[in-house]
């Protein structure tokens, strides 16, 4: 059975514009995964928008798959981005977070590294958007850093709240 350590958590006291977990080289004799838990909220315009991830700084190499549904609809997109869910704006009902559960396998192994996303954006019934994310690293360094920002405007707000989560090798 695996065991989940907490290694770090960040809860916002004012907006900011990027969340950074470094030094995670000093954890890779301890844990195989990581695991990212977020409750956050953008102050962009706008419903809803992309959150994206980086590791070691990089920006490039990324391959992304998502599926989603919302109301009635289902639908899937893929593309060459780095994200990592969804999570709500100033357009969604007031005070509404989203959840997203960020799951990195093999962080410090020389493989290249697949990232698992499912998230909910919950707007007081009326747009409810729900969604599971694939993303692939192809890049075999191992995760020293990893940086989570919002795609496009905005800041994740006071009280958006960021756990990372160190999973045994047992």
């Amino acid at each position: 059975m695996a065991t989940y350590t907490l290694i770090n958590k960040s809860i916002l006291g004012s907006n900011q514009n990027l969340i950074s977990f470094t030094g995670l080289g000093s954890y890779s004799s301890d844990y195989t995964d990581l695991l990212i838990r977020v409750s956050a909220r953008g102050s962009g315009s706008g419903s809803r928008q992309n959150l994206n991830i980086a590791f070691n700084s990089s920006t490039s190499s990324y391959t992304w798959l998502g599926l989603y549904g919302y109301g009635s609809t289902v639908g899937a997109n893929s593309t060459s981005n780095r994200f990592v869910g969804n999570i709500p704006n100033s357009g969604q009902t007031s005070n509404v977070f989203s959840t997203l559960d960020i799951y990195i396998t093999n962080f410090s192994d020389s493989n290249y590294k697949v990232v698992s996303t499912d998230y909910a954006v919950e707007n007081n019934g009326t747009d409810n958007f729900m969604g599971f994310d694939a993303t692939l690293w192809a890049n075999t360094a191992a995760i020293t850093q990893i940086d989570l920002q919002i795609h496009s405007s905005g800041d994740f707000v006071t009280g958006s709240s960021f756990y990372l989560y160190g999973i045994s090798k047992n």
